[in-house]
């Protein structure tokens, strides 16, 4: 991760930064999954309603 920090003070693009913030983004979020957290839990609601109440 150091590398893209690195990067970004000696080229100073804003590219460069916004990439770094990317990587440290996608890292923290792939460290949550391995620690177990769920993530986004309303990912897993059932939109159309199907496995609720039968009578319609």
């Amino acid at each position: 991760m150091e590398e893209y920090w690195d990067r970004f003070v000696t080229t100073g693009k804003i590219e460069d930064y916004l990439y770094y913030k990317g990587m440290r983004i996608c890292e923290e979020t792939m460290n949550r999954y391995k620690e177990g957290d769920t993530i986004g839990k309303s990912d897993y609601t059932d939109w159309h309603d199907t496995d609720s109440s039968t009578d319609r």
